[in-house]
């Protein structure tokens, strides 16, 4: 069974067993490793900054943890069409201004019951994906520091 991996590099692998197969054609690598050790494996995530009150993600977001500084409140607001499924962003508050998060029309956000799309408080941290794509629709999960409904 042929997989994708996601990586910096893009490789292949078979999952044999407990062993993770990888072939990288670029590189021309190949190795074995437990599917543990591939879990396990640090991954390295960049930091984007924004102060503006209006933030709409672009694909050099993903895996990226953004803080988000103003002292007005802030709208994430998720675009259609951009990110693939299992796409994922980290967004901190960084100042005073509430950041909340609201999709464009086709976009459902969802969140843990007994929470709103928007972070609670100033330094608190929370992840949204992708969790599946229709024709002009589709579902991200939001969660983390969320304030309560």
């Amino acid at each position: 069974m042929a997989n994708t991996i996601p990586s910096l590099i893009p490789i292949t692998g078979a999952l044999s067993d407990s062993l993770l197969i990888i072939h990288d054609a670029g590189a021309n690598i190949t190795g074995k490793i437990t599917v543990e050790q591939f879990m396990s494996a640090p991954r390295k995530v960049s930091l984007g900054f924004s102060t503006t009150t209006a933030f709409s993600p672009v694909v050099g977001n993903k895996e990226q943890i953004v803080e988000i500084t103003n002292a007005s409140a802030i709208t994430v607001t998720i675009p259609i069409g951009v990110f693939a499924v299992g796409d994922q962003m980290h967004f901190r508050q960084g100042g005073v201004g509430q950041v909340s998060f609201a999709g464009v029309s086709g976009v459902t956000i969802e969140v843990p019951v007994g929470a709103t799309p928007a972070l609670r408080a100033k330094w608190e941290l929370a992840t949204i994906y992708c969790k599946s794509k229709g024709v002009g629709v589709e579902t991200w999960c939001l969660f983390g520091g969320l304030n309560p409904a």
